[in-house]
């Protein structure tokens, strides 16, 4: 049995995709066998990126003669997971978050957009404890976050989308992640053959306004730049890994970049700063509507 030991705490950050990325490549030479991935130096995991683990597992258990074993598993991190429904992959039992902080995982497929919509709907604005916003905050947060579903169901041949989520009162930062296995960026501008030469890393292209990988001149793009638009205004964060490439817009800075793995597939992770009284959706413009 190959045994993969997770080395770092996975939390947003950089070496934390980094490791997934590995557990992806390793994940990927392995299919057909058995795999123990052990947990013995972790002691804290970001709740949304267990859309991550579940999106990797998920693809390598598709092969009938792959079986994942979790070993070294600690009693804080088998209740992050029981709780937001995650562990019921891995046959554990389910256990009440009886803080509500976490938004569950979910796989839908990617016929389920309405689903996704009344998912947000139910598990991040009927909260109470989370701050009073307009309407137009509310459609603008769920517009955005459909993007990132609707970029998947666009952009990749791939049957499923993973996604969960987990609110910091004390913040009020809820950190919401989309996770699909299927075609990356990377491969997507490359087919499309227009890449500027100068700009080397293909989520920098998407994220320029205006470029799309669609064809004909069909409306609509990969909408990132819709997404860097809101969390700017917002002072949230968001984060994109795809094949070996990957961006972080975080405390207002921002930074594109190389991981040593490719991630087979794309991660895309909104923190949303619900403590934010979005008075420019009102007055701002720069928000605009997604048209599917």
């Amino acid at each position: 049995m190959y045994v993969l030991e997770i080395q770092v705490n996975i939390d947003n950050g950089r070496k934390a995709h980094d490791t997934l990325a590995l557990l992806s490549e390793k994940l990927n030479k392995h299919k057909g066998e058995s795999v123990a991935v052990d947990f013995k130096k972790v002691t804290f995991i970001a709740a949304n990126q267990l859309a991550v683990f579940s999106a990797l597992f998920d693809s390598f258990c598709a092969n009938e003669n792959s079986h994942i074993v979790i070993r070294n598993l600690s009693e804080k991190l088998s209740n992050v997971m029981r709780k937001n429904g995650f562990g019921k992959m891995l046959g554990m039992e389910p256990k009440e978050d009886s803080f509500h902080t976490t938004i569950p995982h979910r796989r839908f497929f990617i016929s389920e957009i309405d689903e996704f919509e009344k998912y947000l709907l139910l598990n991040i604005f009927q909260r109470d404890d989370i701050p009073f916003m307009t309407p137009e905050a509310k459609n603008a947060i769920i517009d955005n976050v459909l993007e990132i579903f609707n970029n998947v169901k666009e952009h990749t041949t791939t049957k499923n989308i993973y996604s969960c989520g987990q609110f910091f009162p004390m913040s009020s930062i809820l950190y919401f992640t989309v996770v699909d296995i299927g075609e990356t960026i990377k491969y997507n501008v490359d087919r499309y053959g227009e890449l500027d030469a100068e700009v080397c890393n293909r989520i920098q292209w998407a994220m320029q306004e205006g470029n799309s990988t669609r064809k004909n001149g069909t409306p609509g793009g990969l909408g990132f730049s819709v997404l860097s638009k809101f969390v700017r205004l917002n002072r949230g964060q968001l984060y994109i890994v795809s094949d070996n490439e990957c961006y972080e817009y975080c405390e207002e800075k921002e930074r594109y970049g190389n991981l040593k793995y490719p991630f087979q597939g794309t991660i895309v992770t909104m923190a949303i700063n619900m403590n934010d009284n979005f008075s420019y959706l009102s007055v701002e413009k720069d928000i605009e509507s997604i048209i599917f």
